[in-house]
């Protein structure tokens, strides 16, 4: 008895395989899709769907009972019948199949109606996929997660596992079922043996020296799968929550692909793990199909299980492979699932817990640093463990930039989903007070920092929301922090939420800001600068000067710049000789200083100024010049890049100087390149970004004039936006728009591709608008990329591969009817760029048969790319032609192109 298809079903396969479900997206050819965890989630009402056949269909039901009949031995020709699920009409099918080969740890049987799809060499296939699961797919997986439990009462010959190659018959138009492991066998009565069911129609077993075959992928991912539920199942567990369970058979597929060549290297799921972190925000430990299958978050939560595994194992599992796969095991083997067995297995992990564990996860992703807190905040060799996959990380946060001045607003506003995370960079000058608000009740937020020191000391501070206002204040010193990072999570280990929670943050300054201005005249003299954000002042700031230790008197005369008394500025004028100095301004309990120091240059000597970590060396070709440096609160920092100093102002002649640089002690800087450090002069055009170099002191960098500098980090490559075919006009352009928030774009690394091979383009430098004209690439399909760089040698790519019709061409010149009595149509039909464009301009000569022109028609667009017109068969005099035969010529014109084609007309009346 067939039973009637399930439409919603068939519906979610269909999205399935055109979203490419599962463990690996080919990234040509059909697209994977898995369907183990659907089958296992409906498991209940396939049950009762096998007792209403049993009861109705004699003859199923003798050889459902013979499938799961014990076979105490098993010899090369044995046929078996197996329950395959039919995935086009959702129900089992019986299915004879003969073993062809036994291996040390597998019996390997093909379906008998599929035997003619292993191709020209069926045995040498065979053999072929038997000695890669003894020798690479078995021993690694059984390693790392344990071996199959295989039920006694199921009186099988052997511990070996059962791969059954067969035509998985799904339905499916654009994808294929690559393979499945269906937990009803050991579970239930089903086929009562642990199998494999493999496809090969259109899956092909392939080359298992290929690190992206999918086929063999596919065997390590669902080898997990079976180990899993096996043991959980042996332990009367329940099975595991389906994000770890996805996690650690992501992690069997990376597994597996480091012991198939390139120096062993392992591959993530792709795009799986891409997908995520170019958007991270899923709820890391939701489980239901709904929320799986859906069109934006399949793919990404899929790579943020295996991220997640990936890293705990890493960074919690132990410092050697012995050390992680026992701690794997334990995953495998805890009683208890998902946040409750993870808790339990973190707790032997100096006290962990999944929430912390879940939080260091957050940050590693955002910073990616090993160098700090003990490694926890970044992975190990990131490039060469994770490979392309992992171009994503850091993830980019929302980068935010404070001026101590008064002068730029710090916050906003957001939703969350649970244990997802959002990151927002907090960077700039001077001390603030950042506020947060939300459900005391939900949130978990915490702040990042990571000060100046060297090494830098990485700490999280805990933000408790008050129960009844629900908000917190949080000071922060952005002068002392190289990086601060508000993270506004909602850790739980309650899953299955989608609530998205709000939140609100922003930043107000101290009460009190004192920068200097250089005067840009006088080299020994420069403004004091008070302002105040508490409002108008009564009393005029107190202003204190000390240079080499000595007090200025009178002090500088503090006057306010308007009425509204909040903005104070006074002169100073630096006193005879070279030295420090500190200036000190105070406002009631308010108080803040910046320091300088000062120097008379001799003629052709090397001079070095020191304020705190900048020193600022100067050489001038005069006697007597004279050069500063100071603290400052303004900097003018874009977002994408890292601060890494506070600013610092300097003064001197340009025109007079030999050398000038300004270089910054320490050497601990978390950059991966030193070309991804530099110095930042402010918005100066090309002089905004300057490159440094490294010596044992710190990092140094010529200056070519004075200004604020601010030794900054670029780690984020550029953006490409939207990366399209745009064919509006009827003829194809290349279209993208670049972008750079850090050091800015190299403009000389641009570089469009088609088909591996530069084409000329062209780059609005205002708008960063990138176009490419392809009118003369021929009908067919393409791929197209663009690749770029940033000052800082960060490197981004994009690509897409389309199908072009070609330029604009001719198919066909013809009239009906011909030969032609008293009317016929002139047409002319057309393919490639522009062919369905009713504004081209095309019109028919007609010609007697001594060449003379005899009309002219103007031809209108019809439908499917033809243009015609109707010829009444008379002259431009409106007279009727004599027969014969009337040659004719379709000119179309089309801006400066023309094409032309002939045909021929007979008149016979």
């Amino acid at each position: 008895m067939i039973l009637p298809r399930s439409r919603p079903w068939m519906a979610l396969l269909a999205l399935l395989a055109g979203l490419a479900l599962g463990i690996q997206a080919a990234t040509a050819g059909p697209l994977v899709v898995d369907g183990t965890f659907r089958l296992r989630g409906r498991q209940r009402s396939l049950d009762a769907e096998i007792r209403a056949r049993l009861a109705a269909d004699t003859r199923f039901a003798a050889l459902y009972r013979e499938i799961g009949r014990p076979r105490p031995t098993l010899q090369v020709g044995t046929s078996l019948n197996f329950l395959v699920f039919n995935f086009a009409t959702n129900q089992y099918e019986p299915r004879s199949a003969t073993l062809k080969v036994s291996g040390s740890s597998c019996h390997l049987f093909v379906a008998d109606d599929s035997a003619g799809l292993l191709g020209p060499d069926p045995a040498g296939t065979i053999d072929q996929i038997r000695r890669n699961f003894d020798e690479k797919v078995f021993p690694t997986i059984t390693d790392w997660f344990g071996t199959v439990v295989i039920p006694t009462m199921f009186g099988l010959p052997d511990g070996k596992v059962y791969v059954l190659l067969a035509d998985i018959r799904d339905g499916l138009d654009t994808g294929y079922v690559a393979g499945y492991f269906d937990s009803r066998d050991l579970d239930g009565d089903n086929n009562r043996k642990p199998v494999f069911f493999m496809d090969l129609n259109p899956g092909r077993p392939g080359d298992p020296a290929d690190k992206n075959n999918d086929f063999y992928k596919t065997l390590a991912h669902e080898f997990q799968h079976m180990i899993n539920y096996s043991r959980h199942l042996a332990l009367g567990a329940p099975q595991e929550d389906r994000w770890v369970e996805e996690g650690l058979s992501g992690f069997a597929e990376y597994l597996y692909t480091a012991q198939v060549g390139n120096g062993g290297a392992g591959l993530p799921p792709s795009p799986h793990l891409s997908r995520f972190l170019e958007n991270p925000d899923i709820n890391l430990t939701h489980n239901s199909d709904n929320e799986w299958f859906q069109t934006d978050t399949l793919f990404r939560h899929y790579g943020a299980s295996f991220l997640y595994l990936y890293y705990l194992q890493e960074k919690y599992g132990g410092t050697t492979d012995a050390e992680r796969k026992t701690f794997v095991r334990q995953v495998v083997n805890n009683r208890s699932v998902g946040t409750t067995g993870l808790n339990e297995i973190l707790a032997t992990k100096n006290g962990t817990s999944f929430e912390a564990s879940l939080r260091n996860w957050f940050i590693a992703n955002h910073l990616n640093d090993a160098s700090l807190n003990n490694g926890l905040w970044g992975y190990l060799d990131k490039s060469a463990r994770l490979g392309a996959e992992a171009a994503g990380l850091p993830v980019r946060g929302t980068q935010l930039a404070f001026s101590a001045t008064g002068l730029s607003f710090l916050g906003g506003e957001g939703e969350i989903l649970p244990n997802a995370a959002r990151y927002i960079d907090l960077a700039g000058t001077g001390k603030i007070a950042l506020s947060f608000k939300g459900s005391p009740s939900a949130f978990t937020p915490f702040v990042v920092t990571v000060d100046r020191a060297s090494p830098p000391v990485a700490l999280i501070e805990d933000v408790t929301i008050h129960p009844d206002t629900g908000s917190v204040t949080i000071d922060l010193d952005l002068d002392a922090l190289g990086r601060a990072v508000l993270v506004p999570a909602v850790a739980t280990t309650v899953t299955n939420l989608s609530t998205r929670f709000f939140y609100q943050y922003a930043a107000r300054a101290a009460n009190l800001v004192l920068y200097p201005i250089p005067n840009p005249a006088f080299t020994k003299d420069f403004l004091i600068v008070v302002k105040s954000l508490a409002g108008p002042l009564t009393d005029t700031p107190r202003v204190q000067v000390i240079f080499n230790n000595l007090s200025t008197t009178p002090a500088p005369e503090m006057k306010p710049t308007d009425a509204s008394r909040t903005l104070f500025v006074g002169n100073y004028h630096i006193p005879p000789g070279s030295g420090e100095g500190v200036v000190t301004a105070a406002i009631g309990p308010d108080t803040s200083s910046f320091a300088f120091y000062h120097s008379e240059l001799a003629a052709n000597v090397v001079t070095r100024l020191q304020v705190r970590e900048a020193q600022f060396s100067i050489s001038s070709r005069v006697e007597g010049d004279h050069a500063s440096l100071f603290e400052t609160a303004l900097s003018d920092v874009p977002p994408g890049l890292r601060v890494l100093s506070k600013p610092f102002y300097t003064v001197f002649n340009s025109q007079n100087a030999l050398e000038a640089r300004l270089q910054f002690a320490g050497t601990a800087l978390p950059v991966d390149r030193e070309a991804q450090l530099g110095l930042w002069a402010g918005p100066t055009g090309e002089r905004s970004w300057s490159k440094v170099s490294r010596n044992e002191r710190g990092v140094f960098g010529a200056i070519t004039g004075e200004g604020a500098y601010v030794l900054v980090a670029d780690t984020t490559p550029p953006r490409i936006h939207d990366l399209h075919i745009d064919d509006g006009d009827g003829r194809p352009t290349l279209s993208a728009r670049v972008a750079d928030d850090g050091s800015g774009l190299d403009r000389d690394s641009l570089r469009v591709e088609v088909n591996g091979v530069a084409v000329p383009f062209s780059l609005d430098p205002v708008s960063g608008q990138v176009t490419a004209d392809l009118s003369r690439l021929p009908q067919g399909n393409h791929r197209f990329s663009l690749e770029v760089t940033d000052r800082a040698g960060n490197p981004t790519h994009a690509a897409l591969q389309q199908t072009l019709t070609g330029p604009l061409r001719v198919v066909q010149a013809t009239a009906w009817p011909n030969p032609a009595r008293g009317f016929s149509n002139l047409a002319v039909i057309l393919e490639g760029n522009g062919a369905d464009d009713p504004t081209l301009e095309v019109e028919a000569r007609v010609f007697d048969a001594a060449g003379q022109k005899v009309t002219t028609l103007a031809l209108s667009y019809k439908s499917n790319h033809t243009f015609a017109a109707r010829w009444d068969c008379r002259n431009e005099a409106g007279r009727a032609v004599a027969n014969g035969v009337y040659p004719f010529r379709i000119v179309i014109r089309r801006g400066g192109e023309t094409l032309k084609a002939n045909g021929t007309l007979a008149i016979l009346r």
